[in-house]
């Protein structure tokens, strides 16, 4: 029971630090936190309990065989994971600079009272200016009628910048050529601007979508 109660304060501890942490994290603009972060450590807390408990009460030595290999094809799958993780990570501070500059540029170029989309909400948060369509996923065409509605918001201009994972602009907007080049690791992202306020982007843009 002592044990149990150590696991309990060790969970409402973590519990009060990923709150801290939440609010720290999420605190300047553009920011946001993983929600891994709420599940791993508890999880990590939760298995050896469940472990102390399952010696304490099963003398069966194949149950026992059982749930230590359960267990560590959880911690398995949890480093791999992670490992997966902190490699993204990296290479995605590598791209900061090219992120930084379609920031800088959604601030210089969108109007502050228009929004705009993007696959990174992020980005668009961090420049200030209001997101339409957030969850971009949900909008891929597994339900049809999200879907219309994201491309008929796009076809009427509703959007002064769009960052999207294909080259190729949508009608009525130009890609903006940015001076950091595309990174070559990573899930890529292009602004495109209404073609309104191509003039007003950094660099050269590319000509008008043509669907």
């Amino acid at each position: 029971m002592s044990s149990l109660c150590r696991y309990v304060k060790l969970l409402l501890a973590y519990f009060l630090l990923s709150v801290g942490l939440t609010l720290f994290m999420t605190a300047h603009r553009g920011t946001n936190s993983n929600y891994r972060l709420e599940t791993s450590v508890p999880v990590s807390l939760l298995i050896p309990a469940a472990w102390k408990v399952v010696r304490a009460n099963t003398t069966n030595v194949a149950s026992r065989r059982i749930w230590a290999l359960f267990s560590t094809a959880v911690a398995a799958s949890a480093a791999l994971t992670g490992a997966r993780m902190l490699r993204h990570q990296y290479h995605l501070w590598r791209c900061r600079p090219y992120l930084d500059e379609i920031v800088a540029t959604i601030e210089r170029t969108c109007p502050a009272g228009e929004p705009c989309y993007s696959v990174y909400p992020e980005l668009v948060a961090k420049a200030g200016r209001k997101l339409y369509f957030n969850e971009f996923c949900q909008y891929n065409g597994r339900w049809p009628e999200a879907r219309q509605r994201l491309l008929d918001a796009v076809q009427s201009g509703l959007f002064s910048g769009m960052v999207t994972h294909t080259e190729q602009p949508p009608y009525g907007y130009r890609r903006v050529e940015l001076a950091n080049p595309v990174p070559g690791y990573w899930q890529k992202a292009f602004l495109h601007v209404r073609a309104d306020l191509a003039g007003t982007a950094r660099g050269p843009a590319t000509a008008q979508g043509t669907h």
